[in-house]
């Protein structure tokens, strides 16, 4: 299992090292400890050792919102700053961010790079109350893409967890309104970020990879068509 070189007091003990082994390694900085029985192997260290440093000094911890859309790698969703939701009250951890929660199921927690994180269902049903729509709405479009949640899905939990005080449910549910029925996924972040483009200058929505038939009998999928004005739209990022 990944720990991004961060041991406990446990490992420390497993691994048979005096009390006094420990605390020479903290006085020459090969041990940091970064919270209450948790230490960091600084030659180990990685983008996510902090993170996983929070998660083992809480193990009730999941991580989630903005953390774990980074860790699922969804579009819009940058960096590890430390962000974990737990049952009861937060370890007084200043450099990381906590947030409490009861109705986490056991059902929506997935295992990232050895983290135990949300999965993307409920990052997404979160992550509206730490971002604004756009960011949810190119997150939303990627874990479609990528098969990691549904429209029905994150309807069906999202109504569930919508109550007064807690925003994100209510964000996404106005993301998810605005998708045309039945809509596919967008293709890229480009094109999602392209259709919020169109949307803000209240250019009319196109159709979504809209097949073309050729006259040779073949297909061509076109990123977006307003087929009733013989219009489309090709997205490639420059190099």
């Amino acid at each position: 299992m990944e720990q991004h070189g961060v041991v406990t007091n446990e490992d420390l003990a497993g691994c048979r090292l005096a009390p006094s082994t420990v605390r020479d390694w903290c006085r020459t900085e090969r041990l940091v400890r970064v919270a209450p029985r948790t230490y960091l192997v600084v030659d180990l260290a990685d983008d996510l050792s902090y993170v996983a440093a929070a998660q083992a000094s809480c193990p009730t911890a999941v991580v989630s919102h903005r953390a774990a859309g980074a860790l699922l790698g969804l579009d819009g969703v940058a960096g590890s700053f430390p962000e974990l939701t737990v049952p009861g009250s937060p370890p007084a951890i200043g450099w990381a961010m906590f947030h409490r929660s009861k109705d986490l199921q056991r059902f929506e927690v997935v295992e990232r790079d050895g983290l135990r994180c949300t999965d993307a269902t409920r990052t997404l049903c979160d992550l509206g109350a730490v971002e604004d729509e756009h960011t949810v709405e190119r997150a939303l479009e990627s874990a479609l893409r990528r098969g990691l949640t549904s429209v029905s899905r994150l309807r069906w939990r999202s109504d569930q967890l919508a109550r007064p005080g807690r925003s994100g449910p209510g964000l996404l549910r106005r993301v998810l309104d605005r998708r045309a029925p039945g809509a596919p996924p967008t293709g890229s972040e480009l094109e999602t970020r392209f259709l919020q483009c169109l949307r803000d200058h209240r250019v009319p929505a196109p159709e979504r990879q809209y097949e073309l038939r050729l006259r040779s009998g073949g297909t061509l999928r076109l990123d977006a068509a307003w087929p009733e004005h013989r219009v489309f739209a090709e997205l490639d990022r420059a190099a």
